[in-house]
């Protein structure tokens, strides 16, 4: 039977050479697993916070869920069949390896109390917003591309 492992990750240089790390040391190891890869959208860990309390508050509950079923509130996390393995730093590869390789405690999943915090305001237009794509000018969650990023286009109106 696969095991089933998670990992939660921001888009980064160094979670890409986790997620290869990861698949390595499972493959390695001979266990046999079913990897999922959750990829935030953000690029900076430090935006994680605001980033699921305004996925929260414009989708609801139900988006940020596995995140808080699991108790995650940094990434990387690494989830091994229901348990949280590692969270918040990049283990070497030779530590990856002793962390799968031990049965970790299990974590009691907490409940969750729904909090209602409002979005946080753009600084600089679309520059401080989560779902700012600066590389290709484009808003993530509107999937337009963005001419004057100092004009936000959620705030416009026609």
């Amino acid at each position: 039977m696969e095991e089933a492992v998670t990992l939660f990750v921001y888009q980064s240089d160094r979670c890409a050479q986790l997620v290869k790390d990861l698949y390595e040391v499972l493959r390695s190891s001979g266990r046999a697993a079913k990897i999922r890869v959750i990829r935030a959208k953000i690029s900076n860990p430090a935006e994680f916070p605001a980033f699921l309390d305004y996925l929260e508050e414009l989708y609801g509950p139900q988006y940020v869920s596995e995140y808080r079923k699991y108790g995650v509130g940094k990434l990387p996390a690494l989830i091994v069949g229901g348990t949280k393995v590692f969270e918040g730093y990049f283990p070497s590869k030779e530590e990856l390896t002793e962390l799968l390789g031990v049965s970790p405690k299990p974590v009691q999943p907490r409940p969750v109390e729904p909090q209602r915090v409002p979005p946080p305001a753009p600084r600089g237009g679309c520059r401080g917003c989560v779902f700012f794509s600066e590389a290709e000018s484009k808003c993530v969650l509107l999937r337009i591309r963005v001419e004057d990023p100092g004009t936000p286009p959620c705030k416009r109106r026609s």
